[in-house]
């Protein structure tokens, strides 16, 4: 198992190796969300934020046997070497923004609001749009915690994305992850903000020092807790819940202090 912080210059060289091989029947699958993964990835460099990868090896995939892994390739002494991608830390730095267009466009992440050449595909203006007012809410929410905390929201770092592969979980490559990005801001003298939407990671991240700075409901009418629209047609809207997005800011070591309390924005319906 290696790390890889790939971001201590930043730049899209982080991805540009990213090698995705899929079984046949998985294609359709599959395709779709790596390609989503890569764009994801690009977006964070192309902001100047910080990538971090954990990896380990494994042999050489072959044909009939290739899944949906994601691997990392490169030579060394002449001889190919297969690394599994099993966990992956995006952070983005103070004063920057993912969705700027020229970023957008660049990454390829517009591709995924327009369905790029599959039409349908994507999100969707209109489910663009609604994501527009969520975004502002939680900026309010991150913005009143800071000003609590006496500290500057354009001062902060903030955990993008952070994932592993479910076969790697319960082994701490995500605290290894953290741990990692955590030491770079640290060391900077720098607060960190995120948000979670399961009660599970947000007691993780508390761990780590992060406090609620506030709270906002999504969804309801439309989604259950976990997120996701109904299976089912029939359904009725009181049983979709919607779920609750914590925001969460962590101050620096040297000046952490326990000042931060809940600055709760409610949310209008998202209907």
């Amino acid at each position: 198992m290696g790390r890889s912080p790939m971001c201590s210059r930043p730049s899209t060289s982080a991805t540009y190796d990213l090698i995705q091989r899929c079984h046949k029947q998985d294609v359709t699958r599959n395709a779709g969300h790596v390609l989503l993964f890569r764009r994801y990835i690009r977006t964070c460099a192309l902001a100047g934020g910080r990538i971090m990868v954990v990896v380990e090896p494994m042999p050489a995939p072959r044909a009939e046997t290739e899944r949906d892994y994601t691997i990392l390739a490169h030579k060394r002494e002449a001889e190919l070497h297969y690394q599994r991608v099993v966990t992956v830390g995006l952070w983005n730095p103070p004063g920057t923004k993912i969705d700027a267009l020229h970023i957008l466009i660049r990454s390829g992440m517009l591709k995924a609001i327009t369905g790029g050449t599959v039409p349908w595909t994507g999100w969707g203006l209109r489910g663009y749009l609604r994501l527009a007012p969520l975004e502002s809410k939680i900026i309010a929410n991150h913005a009143a915690g800071c000003k609590i905390a006496g500290v500057a929201y354009e001062a902060c770092w903030s955990l993008l994305a952070l994932g592993t592969d479910p076969e790697a979980e319960g082994r701490g490559l995500g605290s290894l992850a953290i741990r990692e990005g955590l030491a770079h801001i640290d060391a900077l003298g720098a607060p960190c903000t995120l948000e979670a939407t399961k009660a599970r990671p947000k007691a993780i991240y508390e761990r780590f020092g992060w406090k609620e700075s506030g709270s906002v409901p999504c969804g309801a009418g439309e989604v259950d807790e976990a997120g996701l629209a109904p299976a089912e047609k029939h359904t009725s809207k009181a049983e979709l819940t919607g779920f609750t997005l914590w925001t969460m800011l962590r101050l620096p070591l040297r000046i952490a202090t326990t000042n931060v309390s809940s600055a709760h924005v409610p949310l209008d319906d998202l209907n």
